[in-house]
C-alpha cells in the first residue's frame, strides 16, 4: 500500500483555491483501484495540505512541484454517431 496525491487550483469566487487529494493505491492488487483517504480545500496551499492530512514537508514540496509543471495537453477523440438505421443493420 502507498500513498498518491492529486493537487489542482482553480478560482472560486475570485479567488485562487486549492483542491488537494490522497488517496491510498494498493500495487499488488489488480483491479483495486485508488480510494480517496484524504481531501483539503483552502486558499492557502499548505492549509488544503494538512486538511487533506498531508504533514511531511517533502511530499508537499512534491506536490506543489508537480502543481507547477505543465499539464499535458488532453487528447481529443471525435465520436460519430450513427443514424439508428445504420446501428440496426449492424446489429445483425
Amino acid at each position: 500500500m502507498q500513498y498518491i496525491y492529486q493537487a489542482y487550483s482553480k478560482q472560486v469566487n475570485g479567488t485562487e483555491t486549492f483542491f488537494v487529494k490522497r488517496f491510498l493505491h494498493f500495487p499488488n492488487l489488480a483491479h483495486v483501484p485508488d480510494v480517496q483517504d484524504g481531501f483539503g480545500m483552502h486558499t492557502d496551499f499548505i492549509k488544503a495540505c494538512k486538511l487533506a492530512g498531508i504533514s511531511d514537508p517533502d511530499i508537499i514540496n512534491q506536490i506543489l512541484d508537480g502543481m507547477r509543471e505543465p499539464a499535458q495537453p488532453a487528447k481529443v477523440i471525435n465520436i460519430v454517431q450513427l443514424p439508428q438505421e445504420e446501428v440496426r443493420s449492424n446489429v445483425g
